[in-house]
């Protein structure tokens, strides 16, 4: 008899575990599509780039002043970027944001290529 209920109470056990487990998965995967469709809802979607502006790199600054470049990315772009200059080898955020260009340069001369993220 004691054997029994052991046993039930395993099983009971078991059972209690697989049904938080579930339920901790299905409340995961919820907030997993919450989070693509924040980051790949309508908006961004329906520009036929995928993003925000018409051009996602800038290879022709790449030895161009800093600020002829922003100037040029901010009027190209209208208000949907966000240019930022940042000096070669600064530490940045490794997020890639859409509506953000960094532009990388070193006295005062734009190193590598700006791109969107």
């Amino acid at each position: 008899m004691r054997l029994l209920f052991n046993l039930s109470v395993v099983v009971l056990v078991v059972e209690i575990v697989l049904l938080a487990t579930t339920t901790s998965a299905r409340k995961l995967k919820s907030e997993a599509e919450q989070h693509q469709e924040h980051f790949f809802g309508e908006e961004i979607m329906e520009h036929p780039q995928g993003g925000v502006s018409a051009q996602s790199e800038w290879p022709s600054a790449t030895g161009r002043a800093v600020d002829e470049v922003v100037e040029e990315i901010k009027a190209a772009s209208g208000s949907t970027l966000t240019v930022v200059k940042v000096p070669e080898g600064s530490m940045v955020t490794m997020d890639y944001n859409i509506k953000r260009v960094r532009v990388y340069y070193k006295d005062g001369v734009v190193v590598g290529t700006p791109k969107i993220g």
